[in-house]
């Protein structure tokens, strides 16, 4: 009888109101505070590439932060709206598309251009 009440309270309530705990972060991260984060995108060396598109000022800035010593160790702003893709790549690269262009764009981990 108990096992069809939590089952019956399950469905019609989910699971997630009776096994419901508070979410953090693993690690909070101090050094960036994006407005809106667009993209994220774990890269090599406890690395992240964080992507934020301002599309009124039609730009978007990318980041690359080191998790370990929570820092910045590389950023750029690219002109246009680019989003960063899920591709992940062995030697670290990002990948990002310009839907209005239909361009592709590969930068390092550096955030150099590495092609298009």
């Amino acid at each position: 009888m108990m096992a069809l009440i939590l089952t019956m309270g399950m469905l019609l309530g989910g699971c997630r109101g009776i096994f419901e705990k508070k979410r953090e972060a693993v690690r909070e991260l101090t050094c960036t505070t994006p407005a809106i984060l667009s993209g994220m995108q774990a890269l090599t060396d406890g690395k992240a590439a964080l992507c934020q598109i301002d599309y009124e000022g039609e730009r978007t800035t990318v980041q690359v932060v080191d998790t370990t010593a929570d820092e910045v160790s590389a950023e750029c702003t690219l002109e246009g709206a680019w989003e960063l893709k899920a591709q992940g790549f062995s030697d670290g690269r990002i990948a990002l598309y310009c839907r209005e262009e239909g361009v592709w764009k590969f930068l390092d981990s550096a955030l150099r251009e590495q092609g298009t």
